[in-house]
């Protein structure tokens, strides 16, 4: 079996990072579009909205982040300071949600090792508003997988 059909016959090994607070609204629809990932994170800044009981019906883990009025941010914090299960990481705001073809996307571009066809480049992993750009990087660079256009916005 194919590292690409391997990948398909379970989850995608790829862990979710949602950071959030009091997003009750745009939860259920933002984790239903990661649902086929390894792992889910929901990062949440002490939510009183019900988010909490949200992410952990979806199978999310609920990890509780505070804010300490300058640095690291709660996007990076969770970079910095959480142990994930799997090599790859993308980070997804709540009101955000990946189209259905994602699923395939990432298991592809993760069983082909990162690398853009014919790029000799590593997929850029990149959050809506990480301003990233390009969808490739120099390889030995660490950063996310995905683009700015392939994510719903509301």
């Amino acid at each position: 079996m194919s590292g690409f059909a391997a990948a398909m016959s379970t989850r995608v090994p790829v862990s979710v990072i949602v950071p959030i607070k009091n997003e009750a609204a745009n939860l259920p629809r933002c984790l239903a579009s990661v649902k086929w990932a390894d792992e889910i994170l929901v990062v949440d800044s002490a939510s009183t909205d019900g988010s909490i009981a949200i992410a952990q019906q979806h199978g999310a883990k609920v990890v509780q982040f505070e804010f300490n009025g300058t640095w690291p941010k709660k996007k990076n914090w969770a970079l910095e300071n959480l142990q994930f299960r799997n090599e790859w990481v993308f980070v997804l705001d709540a009101d955000e949600a990946l189209p259905p073809e994602a699923e395939t996307e990432f298991a592809q571009a993760i069983a082909d090792g990162g690398i853009l066809p014919g790029t000799g480049s590593i997929v850029v992993l990149c959050s809506w508003d990480a301003g990233c750009g390009m969808p490739t990087i120099p390889i030995g660079t660490c950063a996310f997988f995905g683009t700015p256009s392939a994510v719903m916005k509301n």
